[in-house]
Formats: C-alpha cells, structure tokens, sequence
C-alpha cells in the first residue's frame, strides 16, 4: 500500500514542471469525480421526489428544518 508520505516524497522528486502537471491532472481528477457524484446524487434525489419519498418544502421550511437539526444532539 502507497502511504501519503511516500507519494509526497516521490513527487517532490520530480522536476519542478512535472510537479504542476501532477498536481494539475489530480485537481481535474477530483473535479470530476465531485461532478459525478453530484450527478448520481440529483438522480437519486429525482427518483425519491418522483416515487413520493420526498415532498418539496418552502424555503421558510427549510431553515426551520435545519435550524432545528442544528439545535439537536446528533
């Protein structure tokens, strides 16, 4: 297993320029595992509003709701 020491080590053995495109391919990689993720969550949050698990609420709603999670020992 490749620890985040080694993989920290082994990059700051590489020229300065490779370094950027290192760091460069591994922003765009994460930007488009987020993109997918956030994809596959609105299409399940489509089908739970569409099978009836959900029910859309009011923005007033919303804050009360999270106001009141906020205020509860989770």
């Amino acid at each position: 297993m490749v620890t985040f020491e080694f993989a920290l080590d082994t990059l700051m053995k590489l020229p300065h320029e490779e370094q950027e495109d290192v760091i460069n391919i591994v922003k765009k990689r994460r930007s488009q595992e987020w993109r997918a993720d956030t994809a596959k969550y609105y299409i399940e949050y489509k089908k739970s509003l569409k099978n009836g698990l959900l029910k859309p609420i009011t923005v007033e709603e919303a804050i009360i709701d999270l106001h009141n999670y906020l205020e509860t020992d989770v």
